[in-house]
């Protein structure tokens, strides 16, 4: 594996001397986790989308569009998330917002193997896990995880000197992996990605997939939706808390929008109302027409007073994969051999 990146490190400058051995030390606390584990089996069938690194693989809308298309194949998901910190806030609800009418549980909590448990109550047949691939307490039928194309290995290092949450030769556990983003990757490096992680993975199936712009919906009216190209040429602000702010800011320009200030928060930043009357004065001192923000970050907007002086507009994206009837010939043959296990003991 390449050198670890500094650039990729949590730690301040000053303390970056300290990352190796505080790496060290995480990757001792996953391999004591992981063997101190007593993994239950789920009574449902159980799908996880996961990914080897912190910070935005592109896992929400993933999620939103396995959701959606197992609804479509005649499925009955739930959608399990941890329920702690932001995942039972902005993820959540931008999941629900996006799934609506559908009827897919959302159910919170970090013991999962509950979950999948009240999943079985509620009459659904498969459980669908938001980042669960370092859940070890509960077995999953397939595992599908997500590699970011703008960043694949996380600095080539774990957590703090990097964004690694395990080894990565942890995805030889993958049964799938999906590169997201790979618009942004030329023909040269996709090739060589997919070569390197076929490595890694013992050769595990790989899929493209992109994030792609579909429109612009108004935060303060909701029925308002406008086309991308609508907003070619203007003048914006823009603001985000997610955890992949370059992949967003890289989006606006490439949709031919002449972004003049753009505001970087942490990601599952709660947007306070001073922080959103303070982007409109900015979008007005600098004669912007608008600010855009992420979907992620709109739910927790709508919740504030949005200001009259000026448009707050959510973009809107969606999630496609490439080689899709694959994709999903690969994912319904692991469910269904699922389904016609018995899932009947969920101590095995």
């Amino acid at each position: 594996m390449p050198k670890a990146d500094p650039s990729a490190s949590f730690l301040p400058w000053g303390m970056r001397w300290a990352g190796r051995p505080l790496a060290f030390l995480y990757g001792l606390g996953v391999k004591y986790d992981r063997a101190r584990a007593n993994p239950k089996s789920s009574p449902l069938a159980t799908l996880c989308i996961g990914n080897m690194t912190v910070g935005g693989t592109g896992k929400t809308p993933a999620v939103i569009y396995v959701a959606r298309e197992l609804v479509n194949r005649g499925r009955k998901p739930a959608i399990l998330m941890r329920g702690y910190k932001a995942q039972g806030g902005d993820e959540a609800e931008e999941v629900k917002t996006a799934l609506s009418g559908l009827n897919v549980p959302i159910l919170l909590g970090s013991d999962r193997y509950t979950s999948t448990v009240k999943a079985k109550e509620l009459g659904c047949d498969v459980a669908l896990l938001d980042d669960g691939f370092q859940h070890w307490r509960l077995r999953r039928d397939l595992d599908v995880v997500l590699i970011d194309a703008t960043d694949p290995f996380g600095g080539n290092a774990l957590l703090p000197q990097g964004k690694l949450r395990e080894p990565i030769e942890g995805l030889a556990r993958a049964g799938m992996i999906v590169i997201t983003r790979s618009d942004s990757l030329s023909e040269t490096d996709r090739v060589t990605l997919h070569a390197e992680l076929q490595r890694i993975s013992n050769s595990k199936p790989i899929y493209f997939a992109s994030h792609t712009a579909i429109g612009i919906r108004r935060i303060d009216i909701p029925n308002e939706v406008w086309t991308v190209n609508q907003l070619r040429g203007t003048r914006a602000i823009a603001a985000c808390g997610i955890g992949n702010p370059n992949a967003f800011e890289r989006t606006l320009k490439s949709l031919g929008i002449d972004v003049l200030v753009f505001n970087r928060f942490d990601d599952h930043h709660a947007f306070t109302q001073n922080e959103i009357d303070e982007l409109a004065l900015s979008a007005q001192k600098q004669n912007a027409s608008c600010v855009i923000v992420t979907q992620k970050d709109a739910v927790k907007i709508e919740k504030l007073i949005i200001p009259a002086n000026v448009a707050i507009l959510a973009l809107r994206v969606e999630f496609t994969i490439e080689n899709s009837t694959e994709f999903w010939n690969t994912l319904t043959k692991s469910l269904a051999a699922a389904s016609g296990s018995s899932h009947q003991d969920g101590s095995r």
